[in-house]
This record gives C-alpha cells, structure tokens and sequence, in this order.
C-alpha cells in the first residue's frame, strides 16, 4: 500500500515517535538482531552530509544516499503506511497507535519464538 505522503519530516518523525515510545513498560521499536544494515544505519550510518560553507556548521536537507539509507527509507515507508503519519497529523483512529501482533515472526513467518539475541534501539 503506498505511503499517503512523502514528505521527509514527516517520515522521520514517523520513526521517531515510535523510537521515544514504552508499550508496556518495554521499548516502543524493537529490532531483530538480524537486521544488520538497519542497526549500523541507527549506529550512524544513516545520516546527513556535512556541507562545505563558511561560518556555522550546515547539512545537506535530504540524508546521504547509501547502504543504510535504503532500508531506513522502507522503515520510514512503513511505518507511514503502518498508520504512523495519520497519527502525527491527526488524522488517525483517536490517538490509538496500531499495534502489531507480537506472536509472529516476520522473518520466519512463524508464531514467534522468544529469542535472547534482540536489541532494543532508543534514541541518543
């Protein structure tokens, strides 16, 4: 389904709500250690180039094409799609995020296996 808007900030926020989010007491967002590149890409790989002026330090508006920036842009995609972006502009069921279900593996597509190795991703 594609994502109703495009636009950057809103993109980003969309990640970023769910980043600053306890369900339960627990992290909001959390990542299956399998999924290298997006992890490296939270660890810094994803981010925005440095631009050469003169005076204060300025960055490029639109994040640095590159291996991380990839799979942060489907991340982005969708969570908007995932019903993020309604919830940001108001526009959503009420203010009630929509939960996915937590006894399934999208990676296995198998009922889910409690697993030690996960890891919790906050912002810095």
């Amino acid at each position: 389904m594609p994502a109703g808007n495009n636009d950057p900030a809103l993109r980003i926020e969309a990640v970023t709500a769910p980043l600053n989010r306890m369900v339960d007491g627990q992290a909001g967002f959390v990542i299956d250690h399998r999924c290298v590149n997006l992890i490296k890409g939270f660890r810094g790989g994803y981010g925005y180039r440095r631009m050469q002026v003169s005076g204060a330090e300025r960055y490029d508006e639109k994040p640095e094409k590159n291996k991380f920036s990839h799979i942060h842009d489907a991340l982005q995609y969708a969570f908007i799609g995932g019903g993020e972006g309604r919830l940001l502009t108001n526009s959503g069921r009420n203010g009630k995020p929509i939960m996915a279900r937590r006894d399934f593996d999208v990676f296995t597509r198998q009922p889910l296996q409690r697993r030690k190795n996960k890891i919790n991703v906050s912002p810095l």
